[in-house]
């Protein structure tokens, strides 16, 4: 007999979940296909929410506008090119790092 395992999930545009709602260990996947990703709640004093997965693609960053009730803010690590032509980042992949978004090319050239 074979076991089949649910995770957490939504279709959802947007949709992440506070990391209250998870426990140690748990994911929660997005799967709407212009928010896709894997999450998972880290071990920080203060949990975070973390995200695995693909880039975002977009005018604006990636969970700038969440839905009602879900976790605001983006995962140290996370990636975002930029589609917006009045953006001076447009054409640009950047990623999250503490508190700001950077330009990857930034890190890259440094190696």
């Amino acid at each position: 007999m074979s076991q089949v395992i649910r995770i957490k999930r939504s279709k959802t545009r947007g949709k992440r979940v506070l990391p209250s709602s998870l426990q140690e260990g748990e994911l929660f996947l997005n799967l709407h296909s212009d928010t896709p990703g894997v999450f998972f709640k880290d071990n920080a004093p203060v949990p975070g929410l973390k995200k695995v997965g693909s880039a975002h693609v977009g005018a604006e960053p990636p969970n700038s506008n969440p839905v009602s009730g879900n976790e605001f803010g983006h995962s140290q690590g996370e990636l975002w090119y930029v589609e917006n032509p009045n953006d001076v980042n447009h054409g640009n992949l950047l990623i999250f790092v503490g508190n700001e978004w950077k330009p990857v090319v930034s890190f890259v050239s440094q190696i």
